[in-house]
């Protein structure tokens, strides 16, 4: 219901049975449609709970996000994370589950695939380096081209600098 308050809780678990409660809204009076709750767990189930709304409402959620990374941080944590397009919803993808250099990259709606799963390590100096979970392959812009609109593909681990990406922080959460 729209201009209606939520109360509501997020649990987190890593099991599904012992859950911990990390955000407690429950006295939430604010209205606003676009709410987010900042928190730091490791977890593996996500659980809202609606605790409280106005007699003859009703709560729905037209999206929900969980990150990999504290998105409030200027670093991101050397884990697991699928990194999606924020306009188009879609994430980094190994086309066709490829694991051998030269696969191509491109984006895909989520499937939740380790093809699509990919770790970023720290380098320092604001910069990255992002490797596929699935086929332990770096991120790599072929034949270290500087040309708008270059490809990019799946490479072993060499050290160049078209393997290092730099990732900024921008508003709501998003990196770039």
């Amino acid at each position: 219901e729209r201009n209606a308050a939520y109360g509501y809780k997020i649990a987190v678990s890593l099991n599904h049975i012992n859950w911990t409660t990390v955000v407690d809204r429950s006295g939430n009076t604010t209205p606003a449609q676009n709410q987010m709750d900042a928190f730091a767990a490791s977890a593996r189930y996500v659980r809202i709970t609606v605790t409280g709304l106005a007699s003859g409402n009703w709560a729905s959620f037209y999206e929900f996000r969980v990150f990999g990374a504290d998105s409030t941080n200027t670093s991101l944590a050397n884990d697991c994370v699928f990194l999606f397009n924020r306009n188009s919803g879609q994430v980094l993808n190994a086309s066709g589950e490829g694991t051998t250099n030269g696969t191509p990259i491109a984006p895909w709606h989520c499937s939740g695939g380790a093809n699509q799963a990919w770790r970023l390590t720290n380098l320092g100096s604001g910069q990255y380096q992002i490797v596929g979970v699935q086929s332990g392959l770096s991120l790599n812009v072929p034949q270290n081209s500087t040309s708008e609109g270059s490809g990019i593909d799946l490479w072993d681990i060499n050290g160049g600098d078209n393997q290092k990406w730099t990732i900024t922080p921008v508003s709501g959460g998003y990196f770039i």
